[in-house]
């Protein structure tokens, strides 16, 4: 069968559009034009993205191509996904998905054992990047978060497995290793291990290549703050650290159930800043149920404090099932221009980090070529460099 892949989302979904690719290796993939199916991978984690995802269905259904929906959304929102008459597969079951090209219409494959799927078959493209995950699920409650229904509680793949998976991709030729989970800081919590003893390692992998660590929670870099600091320090892993707070103010913090404070965050980047030209990078969530004036200037001034090189700003948007979803919800104008301040914020102290980089050399990774024909590379601080040639 000819199948077009759509895929959405983060690092964590790339790796299971791998294993979707691996799994239906003897299937064609195709363009859209020339598909007799189209398989999803779908992400739930704004309803933005959910409601852009739901129009890509209808008009693929409008074609006549058979639709399977896999990833997050079918456990985010089953209400809506079921109300497609279309055939499900969530996160837990994508080997199920050549019984799924063969199935009825309304049909669930759905699983609450997380599969091993650092074992299952993988089918890489042919760039430099890959992604390794080396977990499914986290330990956290975070009341804003519809992804914890789909993904559910840690599990932790063995370090030799994730060790022996990521030592065949760079021999294959593999120069830059991207290890993502739901929150990589939690790795090894449930079987007597830690990211850093992981990366420690991927790291020890003879070969030239980079590694990029993926979103951590900063209650997990306190567990031990020096072992942190020096795996951002071993030559082979950039030095980039993405440690979502998604508030300033504590108060905020408590509602959304997350672990920590805005003073936990800046001990964290205070410590790590002792690394030369390291990135930070941090998740902000805007207009959360309860937010007021005050709360928000909180969060303005941790980031004016702290200076975070890149700053991911979403508006709060209650997603099915989660605790948020029953709290009262503050005005889509407020949580706009909240977003719109934050954002120029932001912009100012990129614009000022970046002006240090005017007339410096550097060794880049080349990573792949823009749609304009420039390349792609990445600085070791993980930035990124378009080369005009």
């Amino acid at each position: 069968m000819k199948i077009f892949l759509d895929s959405y989302g983060c690092t964590l979904n790339q790796a299971d559009a791998s294993i979707i690719r691996g799994i239906l290796r003897k299937h064609k993939f195709v363009s859209l034009n020339e598909a007799d199916a189209v398989i999803v991978n779908s992400c739930g984690v704004k309803l933005t993205t959910e409601d852009k995802i739901l129009s890509a269905i209808e008009r693929y259904k409008s074609l006549g191509k058979l639709v399977i929906v896999a990833g997050c959304l079918p456990r985010i929102n089953p209400k809506r996904m079921a109300a497609l008459n279309i055939v499900l597969v969530d996160s837990n079951s994508l080997e199920r998905l050549p019984d799924a090209l063969k199935a009825k219409r309304g049909t669930f494959f759905s699983s609450e054992k997380h599969a091993n799927k650092i074992q299952l078959a993988h089918e890489q493209d042919d760039s430099p990047t890959a992604v390794v995950e080396i977990s499914e699920g986290c330990l956290g409650a975070c009341a804003f978060c519809g992804t914890k229904n789909a993904r559910g509680h840690l599990t932790s793949y063995s370090k030799r497995d994730v060790v022996n998976y990521a030592r065949s991709l760079i021999r294959s030729g593999k120069k830059e290793i991207l290890i993502t989970s739901q929150d990589t800081g939690a790795y090894g919590v449930d079987i007597g291990s830690s990211l850093p003893e992981l990366i420690n390692g991927v790291t020890s992998i003879p070969g030239d290549f980079l590694v990029r660590v993926g979103m951590t929670n900063p209650n997990f870099v306190l567990t031990d703050l020096k072992e942190f600091k020096k795996m951002y320090e071993n030559e082979k892993v950039y030095k980039f650290a993405h440690i979502p707070i998604q508030s300033g103010s504590d108060r905020i913090l408590r509602l959304m159930n997350r672990v920590g404070t805005a003073r936990d965050f800046e001990k964290i980047v205070k410590e790590l800043r002792k690394i030369p030209d390291i990135t930070i990078a941090t998740d902000i969530i805007v207009g959360f149920s309860g937010e007021t004036d005050a709360d928000f200037a909180k969060t303005v001034a941790l980031i004016k404090k702290t200076k975070p090189e890149i700053v991911n700003v979403s508006r709060f948007t209650p997603r099915p099932g989660t605790r948020a979803s029953f709290m009262k919800q503050m005005p889509s104008e407020t949580s706009k221009r909240r977003s719109l301040a934050l954002s120029r914020v932001c912009r100012k102290i990129t614009t000022s980090s970046l002006k240090k980089y005017v007339g410096v050399k550097m060794r880049v990774l080349v990573t792949g070529k823009a749609k304009d024909g420039k390349t792609l590379a990445r600085a070791p601080n993980y930035r990124q460099v378009i080369l005009d040639r």
